[in-house]
């Protein structure tokens, strides 16, 4: 795990929190309080991610190595169907 997602926090500041969202009924605690700014930025991470791979990737020559593994073998090189056809 990451350094900040690593830390282990006093059990005292950790239940003053979740008593503090028990008694205003919160559905959600978080602990610590900059949780929820730091879920809105994971929301974006993905789209970010395929935005950067997108363009980094349309500037990028590759060529095709063909079908691979035994499955690229099979497609390239079709067997005769081994069923017995009903006619």
């Amino acid at each position: 795990m990451p350094g900040p997602a690593r830390r282990i926090y006093p059990v005292g500041s950790v239940a003053v929190r979740q008593a503090a969202a028990v008694e205003r009924r919160a559905s959600t605690v978080y602990v610590p309080g900059r949780l929820p700014a730091v879920q809105a930025v994971r929301a974006a991470v993905p789209s970010a991610v395929a935005r950067f791979a997108h363009r980094t990737l349309a500037r990028t020559s590759f060529t095709s190595t063909g079908p691979l593994g035994a499955g690229g073998r099979a497609a390239a090189h079709p067997a005769a169907d081994p069923r017995p056809t009903d006619h």
